[in-house]
């Protein structure tokens, strides 16, 4: 997987390559083309910078889906500055960007990395897919 997103990083533009990154970074899934543009266009409306977090619950028709629910993204100084250079454009886009330099996509494995390190480091399993009622208590705690 992480040959996948080292080779697939190369061979794309860094405004394409940066959009792989910060979905590894956050485990966001393909929603991570969204919260990009979010961020980029209304900065201040779902990033709280005391707790370093974007808020995805405040935008429940793109991140709230029926199953792989996003209320927050945990992030760092140099993850918002990846996000300033990473192209504007959405999943389509990107897939179809990585499909013209002849590589498959396969942006889940930048989640699994991302879900990998954390266990690796010590992190449960449980902690990383949080189950519904779990995700409510931390979003009730949280605001």
């Amino acid at each position: 997987m992480v040959e996948w997103l080292k080779n697939t990083y190369s061979k794309l533009s860094k405004h394409y390559g940066n959009i792989l990154l910060y979905n590894t970074l956050t485990g966001l899934r393909p929603e991570a083309c969204k919260s990009i543009i979010l961020f980029q266009k209304q900065r201040d409306n779902n990033l709280r910078k005391d707790l370093m977090v974007l808020e995805h619950f405040k935008y429940p028709d793109i991140f709230l889906r029926r199953t792989k629910k996003a209320y927050l993204g945990v992030i760092t100084d140099s993850i918002l500055e990846l996000a300033k250079q990473c192209s504007n454009c959405g999943y389509n886009a990107l897939r179809l960007a990585v499909k013209r330099k002849g590589t498959e996509m396969n942006m889940a494995f930048c989640r699994k990395i991302f879900a990998t390190c954390l266990r690796n480091n010590g992190i449960g399993q449980e902690v990383i897919d949080l189950s519904l009622n779990s995700r409510k208590a931390i979003l009730h705690c949280y605001v």
